[in-house]
């Protein structure tokens, strides 16, 4: 973005191309730019991020802060756990509602509560409650999902493509997916019949 890391009186600054400070050296420590936002630290326990004008817009009160927005969302690390901020620093999803959040794709992100998974929107509203028993992402709008021991295919909404019934599942290659079930492997295709 254009800036270099300065140090002065053991903080750190920015200084532009020309060498003209952008902020005073105020951090303990700072990271790179990366589209427009840095990460900052004021104590070395708690980090925010900075915009390309040297605004912090996320305050330096979390545990730990991604360096990259996803949809318009950063990853932070309260002490109560893992949530979401957005590029104006409000709390979107508040950290410990859920054990772990994973990365928004596709406009939803992952999430684990009671050792369980289910789906988050941008707005913190669950779209797929925590029933699989394992993390899952959505690739094409379908993921592979795991209950009761068995896999399946669900869609963004939810609903069941292919249910869960089957031992062992391989993401699809060519269109196909590989199953297993009742000790057999075959396929099935993208709207869950078996082929």
């Amino acid at each position: 973005d254009g800036f270099a890391k300065v140090k002065r009186n053991d903080k750190w600054g920015y200084v532009d191309k020309s060498g003209n400070e952008i902020n005073s050296c105020k951090y303990n420590d700072i990271y790179l730019f990366h589209d427009g936002f840095a990460k900052v630290s004021k104590d070395y326990e708690n980090r925010g991020l900075i915009d390309s004008n040297c605004i912090e817009v996320v305050p330096c009160i979390y545990r730990d802060i991604d360096t990259y927005f996803h949809d318009g969302l950063v990853k932070v690390k309260g002490k109560g756990g893992e949530g979401y901020v957005d590029t104006t620093g409000k709390e979107v999803i508040p950290c410990g509602k859920y054990y772990d959040i994973g990365r928004f794709e596709e406009g939803l992100a992952p999430i684990s509560k009671d050792h369980k998974w289910g789906t988050i929107d941008k707005n913190g509203i669950e779209i797929i409650p925590c029933i699989y028993e394992e993390k899952y992402r959505f690739i094409n709008g379908i993921a592979m999902v795991k209950r009761n021991g068995l896999w399946g295919l669900i869609d963004q909404a939810g609903n069941e493509i292919a249910p869960c019934i089957y031992e062992d599942m391989e993401w699809f290659c060519e269109g196909l997916a590989k199953v297993k079930k009742n000790d057999l492997w075959g396929f099935i295709d993208q709207t869950g019949n078996e082929v």
